[in-house]
Order: structure tokens, then C-alpha cells, then sequence
């Protein structure tokens, strides 16, 4: 029984390290500021191991097998005939002052800007800060949080006329795809924070209970084919007395 103990005190730890290892693999928090980048570089190279990509972007309809559009499919999507790749740059270049981390940003001055996932993320907040200019377009433009059909799920106002202004939501989502950033303005300080997918953390959870059980049981099938061995000694060892 010392060892069936034993064994099921070894997998209980397992059980916490791997619950453990599940939800903080699929925990992220970064915050992206593209000063480790040189001015004029193109934003996808100052992401590389982020899970994430930026194109321009234009409000567009999904296209059917026959090339047509599909009627309500409207979204943000990557624009297919970019004029550019999305760059980085320094706003003093372009006349929009300092950048707020202080050096680049991530440059979206004559075209939005569409942040797409590796894969559909929970997000639990985000935040990110305008040039320190008021010469962005007066009014709110709305940062668009979308989901992998292109579906809106939330609308993050900003003002890009006032300087070094700070859009943020700590709104809990689900199943974001992507992420749109308006024309018109630098956007610095780009701040995501994930939530753990508790799919993860159950299943690593169920694998270890089951392997407990297994190991309980096959225990106690030793156990009771030991206490049998030694029922039959004693009974040879009375007969032969």
C-alpha cells in the first residue's frame, strides 16, 4: 500500500504541474512599441514570434467560390492590392511628433491597419496610444475587434485629433481574429493581455484523474493477487503440519 501511495502522491503533483504548464502556455501579455526596430522597417519583422501579422486593410465582402461577393459579409479584411507593406516609422518624419515609447510606431497614416492572429485569441484587454499630435482626423474612429468571419465584436472609440491619446478596454472576448486600427494615426504601446483557454487546463486536468484511477487500480489488483498468495501459503503450511 506504500507504494500505491506512493503513486498516487507522484501523480497529484503531476496533476498540478501539468494543470499548471497548461494555463500559462496559453497565458500571453506583451506589449509592442517597435523601438528595437529601425524607422522605415516593415512591422511583420519586428513581431517575428508574436503569433501575429499586420496588413493594410479595406472594409471589404468575402468572396464566393465564382469570385462574387457575398451579400452582408462586409469587414475589415487584409487589402489584397496594398500599396505598401505596414511599416514602422519615426511620427517627427512625417511631422507627427515624438512617438510615445519615445522612438517608432507602428505607421498608419494613409491606411488602416489590420492586426490578424495566428489563431482566434480570449482577450481580456488591450490598449494603445496615439501619436502625440492633434493632427489626426477630428471625430471618433472606432478600433474594430472582429472574429474569425469577420463578425464585430467590439468598438473601441478613438480621438486622433487629441494628442497622445490612450484607447484601452479591459471588456473580456472571446474568439478574436483580428484587430483594426483606423487611418489616419501612429499607434504605439499596442498592449494585449489573453486569458488561459480552460479547455486546456480541463483536459490536462481529466488525462492525470484517469491516470490516477488507472494506477490505483492496477495497485489494488497486485494488492489483492499479494494477499491471495499469502491466504494459500498459510493454507499449504496448515496441511502440511
Amino acid at each position: 500500500m506504500r507504494t500505491n501511495g506512493n503513486i498516487l502522491r507522484g501523480i497529484v503533483f503531476g496533476l498540478a504541474a501539468v494543470a499548471g504548464f497548461a494555463t500559462s502556455a496559453r497565458a500571453a501579455s506583451f506589449t509592442l512599441n517597435f523601438d528595437a526596430a529601425a524607422s522605415g522597417s516593415a512591422a511583420n519583422d519586428a513581431v517575428t514570434g508574436y503569433g501575429l501579422r499586420f496588413d493594410l486593410a479595406s472594409f471589404l465582402p468575402e468572396l464566393d467560390a465564382y469570385g462574387d461577393p457575398i451579400p452582408g459579409s462586409d469587414a475589415y479584411r487584409a487589402d489584397p492590392l496594398p500599396f505598401d507593406v505596414v511599416r514602422v516609422n519615426l511620427p517627427s518624419t512625417r511631422g507627427y511628433g515624438t512617438a510615445p515609447s519615445p522612438a517608432n510606431a507602428l505607421d498608419a497614416l494613409d491606411q488602416g491597419v489590420l492586426m490578424t492572429f495566428a489563431s482566434p485569441i480570449a482577450l481580456s484587454a488591450f490598449s494603445t496610444t496615439l501619436d502625440q499630435s492633434t493632427l489626426g482626423f477630428p471625430g471618433v474612429f472606432d478600433i474594430v475587434f472582429q472574429d474569425a468571419a469577420g463578425h464585430v465584436l467590439l468598438n473601441l472609440g478613438t480621438q486622433q485629433s487629441v494628442s497622445g491619446f490612450v484607447a484601452s478596454t479591459s471588456v473580456s472576448l472571446t474568439g478574436v481574429a483580428s484587430i483594426y486600427l483606423p487611418g489616419g494615426a501612429f499607434y504605439d504601446d499596442i498592449h494585449v493581455q489573453t486569458v488561459p483557454e480552460p479547455g486546456a487546463a480541463a483536459f490536462a486536468t481529466a488525462t492525470l484523474l484517469g491516470l490516477a484511477a488507472l494506477a490505483r487500480a492496477r495497485q489494488d489488483g497486485r494488492d489483492g493477487r499479494s494477499a491471495k498468495s499469502v491466504r494459500d501459503t498459510q493454507g499449504r503450511d496448515r496441511r502440511s503440519r
